[in-house]
């Protein structure tokens, strides 16, 4: 007699004498058995996942038709993996124990090993429905080079309370439905076990279309972590191009190498300086020494825009003989070099290590805290030559995969391209900033009676501009003083600005008033492109009279602040820039200037911001001007803090007291 469980009880075999069942009316038995078959044979839900379809089997199989049912996998390489327990009416309580059904991912990892260590499906005779004889005998795993596969273990011998079934999916044998009752239930019978193969049957599909979803999920994986990888090293090709100087281009290969683990990684960059003997320094750096901000991003000398939280390599104390502030290039490295460094530059090559502590201290501002983990430590060259190395130090017991090691590789060849063309830039700030600095007055000359300081800040380090200033003493006790502006930046407007500041000086030097001084400095543009501008304003300051003369061609108006404070423009003898209507600008105003007088010229870039009327820029002006009392130094400053750190321009300041002042610097040119 068969018996399963019902929702009312048993359903045992009909009596004897009642004659076969119709066709047409089936026997209660019979339909308890479509009713589990129905439970358990639905079609695939694609959006059930594998655990559900599994723990459904169970419980509708278990307790009503066995009392413990699981997936045995067949032997494998390494050896047969766990049971995967659909169902068990005493949970732990006997063997085999085996993987529950209670986390997703556990019963993927099962599957995909099953389906790994599985056999070619079996041959005819040995199908998916074929279940096992019970006390048939088992091939052992010795036997797969036989050509032959094997048979799975079946149910022991003699033990009619045990049935076993292959399981096929994905073409391929990949283990065996058992299932089990109790001593003081039926055993099973010839229909029960032409259920569990229909059963077998049907779970073999849902295996087989999990295999599929999963493959297809992980094809899709692959294919967005391949189009993720492709987005980042586009985005590290962007913002490399950005970057201009070596400091930038550090700056964005250590925020994408501490990206690519996000792990919180210590990620160090060190290269040559660029200038004879600067050596191997560290440009960048993310470890907590390095404190002191950045200018904000995309503003000159700041990091690219973009990329916030990018540390510098300057830390907030010296280090290793580094001043606050830090030397030019960034920090020197360790000294003597970790040994991985060392062997790195002299044979460079991608150097991966477990144990970090051959490989930590490359910036001896920043000791890696606690246990480091894998560390990388990766060339880069330019033509087969390091110029440098990427430092990614890893926390304790992470490693990175190959993946990620991919990514930082890719890193490190694309930064060394951008850090030689930064280098070459570098090279070319510095020659501009030297020739800038050279066409620039060295230290303005003493004048009894006179006070003057002067600020210059150009717009960018690697570009030459066309701001002057200058002052000349003149005959009697007096004072000429001149600022100009050549429309242009490069090293055609430095060329110009270098010619009219000479010619005009030459012109004050001579003894010609402003308005006739500018007149000749206005026919040397005649020499010049017609597109190439040039404004420029001059005064000359008698100290013993009191009095100031001065003529204005198209330059922003000077400001005079009064000994009590007030502020005016002088906005008398404007004229034309230098060779535009002619040589001829208006004649010299004359005011006066009684002692403690402060006098200021200046060139655009102080007012003008984007956006912006030149009235509001100039109203600001004024407004700080009046607060300036104090030394010239203090008030050449403050009024430079005007422009804040990302001016768009060229930014000269020319400032000229009567009187004594209260010195605190040099009497010379404050270029910052």
């Amino acid at each position: 007699m068969s018996m399963i469980e019902t929702g009312s009880g048993t359903a045992p075999s009909p009596p004897a004498g009642a004659g076969p069942p119709s066709a047409l009316s089936p026997s209660p038995l019979d339909r308890a058995r479509r009713r589990l078959l129905a439970g358990v044979t639905g079609p695939p839900d694609p959006a059930a996942p594998l655990t559900a379809r599994l723990r459904l089997a169970g419980r509708v199989l278990v307790p009503a038709f066995a009392d413990l049912c699981a997936i045995e996998p067949a032997p494998g390489r390494d050896g047969a993996a766990p049971p995967l327990v659909l169902g068990d009416t005493e949970p732990g309580g006997r063997p085999p124990a085996g993987t529950a059904l209670d986390d997703e991912s556990a019963a993927q990892s099962w599957l995909a090993r099953a389906w790994r260590e599985a056999q070619p499906r079996p041959g005819p005779g040995a199908g998916a429905g074929a279940a096992a004889p019970n006390g048939a005998g088992s091939e052992s795993a010795a036997d797969r080079g036989s050509g032959e596969p094997p048979r799975l273990p079946a149910a022991p011998a003699g033990d009619p309370w045990a049935v076993a079934v292959p399981l096929v999916a994905g073409g391929r044998l990949v283990g065996t439905l058992r299932l089990r009752r109790a001593a003081s239930r039926p055993p099973f019978d010839a229909d029960d076990t032409a259920v569990v193969e229909e059963l077998a049957r049907h779970l073999g599909l849902h295996l087989s279309y999990a295999l599929l979803l999963g493959a297809e999920r992980a094809e899709r994986a692959g294919v967005e972590a391949a189009a993720r990888r492709a987005g980042r090293l586009q985005r590290l090709a962007a913002e490399l191009s950005g970057a201009l100087t070596t400091g930038q281009v550090a700056a964005v290969i250590a925020a994408h190498a501490r990206s690519v683990t996000d792990a919180g990684a210590l990620v160090t960059v060190v290269g040559m300086g660029g200038a004879p003997g600067a050596g191997l320094r560290v440009m960048a750096c993310t470890g907590p020494a390095h404190e002191r901000p950045e200018p904000p991003a995309g503003e000159p000398g700041g990091p690219p825009a973009g990329l916030p939280g990018v540390l510098g390599a300057t830390p907030s104390a010296g280090v290793d003989g580094a001043s606050p502030g830090g030397p030019p290039g960034g920090l020197p490295a360790s000294r003597p070099l970790p040994p991985a460094l060392a062997d790195l530059l002299a044979r460079p090559r991608p150097f991966w290590s477990g144990p970090a502590r051959r490989a930590a201290g490359v910036c001896p501002a920043c000791p890696p805290s606690g246990e480091p983990g894998t560390t990388a430590l990766l060339p880069i060259s330019l033509l087969g030559e390091p110029v440098g190395a990427l430092s990614v130090v890893l926390p304790a017991r992470y490693e990175p995969a190959p993946a990620e090691r991919a990514d930082l590789i890719a890193i490190a060849e694309l930064g060394a391209q951008a850090l030689g063309r930064a280098r070459r830039f570098d090279l070319e700030s510095r020659v501009a900033s030297t020739l800038q600095r050279s066409l620039l007055p060295g230290r303005l000359p003493r004048v009894p009676g006179i006070t003057t300081r002067a600020r210059y800040r150009p717009a960018s380090q690697e570009r030459l501009g066309g701001d002057w200033y200058d002052q000349v003493p003149v005959d009697g006790g007096r004072v000429a003083v001149a600022v100009g502006d050549v429309c242009g930046h490069g090293i055609g407007a430095a060329a110009v600005m270098s010619q009219i500041r000479a010619g005009l000086s030459a012109y004050l030097l001579e003894g010609h008033p402003p308005d006739r001084a500018l007149a000749l400095a206005s026919r040397l543009t005649s020499a010049f492109p017609a597109e190439v501008m040039v404004t420029a304003c001059c005064a000359v300051v008698d100290p013993a009279a009191g009095t100031i003369e001065y003529a204005n061609a198209g330059h922003p108006p000077p400001l005079v602040r009064a000994p009590d404070g007030e502020v005016a423009f002088l906005n008398a003898a404007l004229g034309p820039p230098l060779g535009v209507g002619g040589p001829e600008v208006p004649g010299t105003a004359r005011l006066a200037l009684p002692p403690g007088s402060t006098l200021l010229l200046y060139t655009d870039g102080l007012i003008e911001r984007r956006g912006e009327s030149l009235d509001l820029g100039l109203a600001r002006l004024a407004e700080r001007l009046i607060g300036c009392s104090g030394p010239l130094d203090r008030a050449a400053d403050a009024l430079l803090a005007l422009t804040g750190s990302g001016a768009q321009d060229d930014v000269t300041i020319l400032l000229l007291r009567t009187g004594p002042d209260r010195p605190n610097g040099p009497n010379g040119p404050g270029v910052v």
